[in-house]
């Protein structure tokens, strides 16, 4: 697969320092949710999952059928979905 956009931005997400998989919703989508709530990078993530068209996991705070509608409509824009369920 051929990867679109830098990875740069990999190395602040706050998944990364968990030591758990939050790209797995195994996981637990609550508390993936959360951390992506307070992650400097979760825009550079959703983007890159959205230009990759990576629809499996947790990506910026977006998961399934949310990040399904951004890659169909060709981008993120400026308006999200998804967010810490209820």
């Amino acid at each position: 697969m051929i990867q679109h956009g830098s990875t740069d931005w990999m190395a602040e997400a706050r998944c990364l320092a968990t030591g758990i998989d939050y790209f797995d919703l195994e996981c637990g989508l609550y508390p993936a949710l959360m951390l992506c709530a307070v992650c400097p990078v979760a825009d550079e993530c959703l983007e890159y999952a959205v230009s990759n068209r990576i629809t499996d996991g947790v990506w910026g705070g977006e998961w399934g059928d949310q990040l399904i509608a951004y890659i169909e409509q060709g981008g993120v824009g400026s308006t999200r979905g998804g967010g810490v369920p209820t």
